[in-house]
């Protein structure tokens, strides 16, 4: 069933996908699906629910788990001050993008290429930041009156598990043109970073009518649960490479090209559930869904098509208007931009409570190592035609004034970068206004400099 962008909706309906094993036990998955055949798009399904029940009835220390989480996360919010307001510390979360193709030319960019560009993959990571940030002027800002700020930062990893230099993005060669959604584990044999230091993103080309799904957190590791095989080196969020990042193709009609399908998916692994809470409430003795958030109304359905349109519920006896601009529908991406109150206060209770989660956000807090002399290093170095995006790694001693200066072939200066104050960080620098050839970066304190050649390809 080829993919293809150039569609129209065809009728709705609901995926009713069988039962799926994994090595090491079943895992809940938060399924995100997209139909696209030769000649429609289907708007978005899922059914982490029914995962979710397959997994309790198989595996008793990860139910468990799950449901001491989300106990632990009710009784947070029964205990939270009337007015309280969650504490504003920004939270960082490190991202590993990992593309596997099977271009075999190794070529990065350009159409129908699942080795997607740096650009590309910067672009989706700004569209993270937009919409855990409700930034001003952006399509992830909204004036809802219960609209939140999550205050999430989301950053490509600048070290590696060895503690080395990295753009945050790994390339990954596969002879298989496509993985399945019962083939997560394959790709993590492909490549993984620790799931309790980084956010594993893998982009990939998913077979069939999936375009992505995250894990859920989970309580295993905890005392008394006994982890189990598997859970970590799969725990984060595999997006196809057609729904991943802002894609500016104009030939593209899709619905799901402004990078809020990985919104929605992460949203799944940072603990948050669909709005109508993956119950279809289609007959006068159902009732709807919950997803345990208390300002979002309830829902009977998700916005299963690929309009921006209005649907109304009677959940509760009374005639409520679902929010259908919630990142956790299944809206086109052009519609979604709230996250609430509520879910803010959810995920950061989450990322306190679940154990790889915490540690995450703790190993992300830990400074960068010092070093008794001034330490550089320029990656990536060619630099990458798409985006001429370059990251100084500066390693010092204490905090001192660091000026950064780069000068071309006839040694004038063409960029520069003053920091009055810094401990060591990683600088970056953006050269799209500089022509392709060779430069030199200097890197001053007040006490030492060093020298870098830089090549910016064209």
């Amino acid at each position: 069933m080829p993919k293809t962008a150039n569609n129209v909706p065809p009728p709705k309906r609901i995926a009713r996908p069988g039962r799926l094993s994994f090595p090491g036990g079943l895992l809940l998955f938060a399924w995100l699906c997209l139909a696209l055949p030769a000649a429609a798009q289907t708007p978005k399904n899922c059914a982490s629910e029914r995962y979710d029940s397959l997994l309790r009835r198989q595996n008793r220390s990860y139910a468990e788990g799950r449901d001491l989480l989300n106990r632990l996360v009710r009784e947070r919010q029964a205990s939270a001050r009337p007015g309280g307001r969650t504490a504003e510390e920004k939270i960082i979360i490190p991202v590993v993008v990992h593309v596997v193709h099977d271009n075999i030319s190794r070529n990065v960019g350009g159409p129908n290429n699942p080795n997607l560009s740096n650009a590309q993959i910067r672009s989706q990571i700004e569209v993270l930041n937009q919409d855990y940030q409700r930034r001003a002027g952006t399509p992830g800002f909204n004036t809802n009156p219960v609209g939140a700020n999550v205050n999430i930062e989301f950053r490509l990893a600048d070290r590696n598990p060895r503690g080395g230099t990295t753009s945050g993005i790994t390339r990954n060669y596969n002879a298989r043109a496509t993985f399945s959604t019962s083939e997560m584990d394959l790709l993590a044999d492909i490549v993984y970073w620790p799931s309790d230091r980084y956010l594993n993103i893998w982009v990939t080309d998913l077979a069939a009518d999936f375009i992505g799904y995250a894990q859920f957190p989970d309580m295993t590791g905890l005392d008394g649960l006994a982890p189990e095989n598997g859970l970590a080196t799969t725990d984060g969020v595999v997006i196809d490479y057609t729904a991943f990042g802002v894609i500016t193709d104009p030939d593209n009609r899709s619905v799901y090209k402004k990078g809020r399908t990985t919104t929605h998916e992460v949203g799944h692994w940072l603990g948050l559930l669909h709005t109508w809470g993956d119950i279809l409430c289609d007959g006068e003795d159902c009732f709807c869904g919950e997803d345990f958030i208390s300002d979002t109304p309830a829902a009977g359905e998700p916005n299963q098509s690929t309009e921006c349109r209005e649907l109304f519920s009677e959940c509760t006896g009374v005639r409520t208007r679902n929010m259908t601009e919630n990142f956790m529908d299944y809206s086109p991406d052009e519609c979604m931009n709230v996250f609430t109150q509520g879910q803010k206060e959810r995920i950061r209770q989450v990322l306190e409570l679940s154990p790889r989660r915490k540690a995450l956000v703790e190993w992300a807090k830990r400074p960068a190592p010092e070093r008794e002399q001034l330490t550089v290093n320029l990656f990536p170095n060619p630099a990458d035609p798409d985006d001429r995006i370059v990251n100084v790694e500066l390693l010092l001693k204490g905090r001192q004034a660091v000026n950064i200066t780069v000068f071309n072939s006839q040694g004038r200066p063409v960029h520069e970068q003053v920091y009055p104050s810094t401990s060591s960080t990683t600088a970056t620098m953006y050269l799209q206004a500089l022509h392709a050839g060779v430069y030199v970066v200097r890197i001053s304190t007040p006490a030492e400099t060093q020298i870098r050649r830089l090549v910016l390809l064209d």
